[in-house]
């Protein structure tokens, strides 16, 4: 009798046991093992103040430094990458638009360890801090010093041609659908014109955000749709090497001749010729569009040839279309935007210039003038036999200037700053 009661007791116990067991898991909270939400994306515009200790490290180095057996004028960039990852980029005469001349960069990447920061090169290492870089040929080598530079576009401010349009000046836009601004007055991405323009230029102040979270298209994307057809890109491409998606590039058909990218948070500058294809009567294009692009004060495109729209564009067409600063869900912020309609001259293919900087009158440029200038700053005008001069400065180019000739990038743009 009591081997069937326990043989009864056992049959129960198999029978509910797992039953029980299931019903404990699925009440149970879940395994340890399961996802996390991901971190919410970190992204400063310059609306905001940057509390990322990394960012300090951020920026553009000049000076003298000893490479191989040799003392050379070098730059050196460093950029915040995702991950904690720091990528450096040395380059051999100067930085992009002062002093380097092309010659092949080499880069790095580092990250933080006990607060230092230093780069391995090919023959040189740099130890990096908030206001200065260390260069060293040898671990035994005396080190030099490189400063720490701020650098704005030379053509950041520039006052408006008489019959330009100004579409945007803080706190106030014009003729621009549905612009949104912040609290600070500056114009958001994901606007266009309303009006439509054939041949124009276009001067554009933007500021890319910082994007210490993310890498390639999702670093503050947006770019100028020129008649909704062709994109000039704006993106985060500091210390890169220009790419068909980077900035300053007409979007996978062309990179820039260089990138002259200045670092996340800085007010850069896009000075834009373009001229409209051309079509007959029948809708048969005749003459391709042509753009001119000048990434802060420096040309990266001139005069060269649109092959066809590009990425997303509309069509072309001889309907001229509104011109749009693209919504790519990246808070770009722009500051000052005005348009001058019609075929515009093309400015020699150097580095664009202000008339007037730190106080420095430019000079008559009148056919007859001579210069009779005598300081340290105007020794540096370069006279091509005409009485045309030239600069590397920016306070020597003549706005008025209307030569079409392509001079040549000049290897300098601007001084050392404090």
């Amino acid at each position: 009798m009591k081997q069937i009661v326990f043989s009864k007791l056992l049959l129960i116990l198999l029978v509910v046991a797992p039953q029980l067991a299931i019903a404990q898991t699925d009440s149970a909270p879940k395994a340890s093992s399961s996802k996390l939400p991901p971190a919410p994306r970190r992204i400063y515009s310059s609306d905001n103040a940057v509390d990322d200790p990394n960012f300090a490290y951020c920026g553009e180095f000049m000076g003298r430094a000893l490479i191989g057996n040799t003392i050379k004028q070098v730059g050196l960039q460093v950029a915040v990458h995702k991950n904690g990852e720091f990528l450096g980029t040395l380059y051999t005469g100067g930085l992009p638009g002062d002093g380097w001349e092309y010659t092949p960069v080499e880069r790095s990447s580092a990250k933080l360890n006990e607060g230092k920061l230093d780069f391995t090169f090919a023959q040189a290492s740099a130890h990096v801090d908030f206001s200065s870089a260390t260069i060293k040929s040898s671990p035994q080598s005396t080190g030099y010093k490189l400063k720490k530079l701020l650098r704005q576009s030379p053509t950041l401010g520039l006052t408006p041609p008489q019959d330009a349009v100004v579409l945007f000046a803080p706190g106030k836009a014009n003729k621009l659908l549905k612009p949104e601004m912040t609290n600070k007055g500056l114009l958001k991405e994901g606007t266009e014109t309303t009006e439509a323009y054939d041949d124009f230029r276009i001067h554009v102040e933007f500021s890319v955000p910082y994007h210490p979270d993310d890498d390639d298209q999702k670093r503050g994307n947006s770019g100028i749709y020129i008649q909704s057809r062709y994109e000039i890109q704006i993106l985060d491409s500091f210390g890169e090497d220009p790419r068909f998606n980077s900035i300053g590039a007409l979007y996978r058909q062309k990179p820039a001749d260089l990138n002259m990218s200045l670092p996340p948070l800085n007010w850069q500058t896009y000075d834009i010729w373009f001229e409209a294809a051309k079509f007959d009567d029948a809708g048969k294009k005749t003459a391709p569009a042509r753009v001119s692009v000048f990434l802060n004060g420096v040309p990266v495109h001139y005069n060269r040839e649109i092959v066809t729209k590009t990425g997303a564009g509309k069509p072309e067409g001889p309907l001229a279309l509104t011109t749009k600063f693209q919504d790519h869900q990246d808070p770009v912020r722009f500051r000052s935007i005005w348009i001058q309609p019609g075929k515009q001259p093309l400015p020699p293919n150097k580095i664009l210039v202000a008339g007037k900087v730190n106080n420095h009158q430019s000079p008559n440029f009148s056919s007859e003038s001579k210069m009779t200038q005598d300081c340290e700053i105007c020794n540096q005008y370069e006279n091509d036999g005409q009485n045309h001069y030239y600069s590397a400065y920016p306070y020597a180019y003549p706005e008025n200037y209307t030569k079409h000739e392509p001079y040549g990038t000049y290897g300098k743009l601007w001084p050392f700053t404090d």
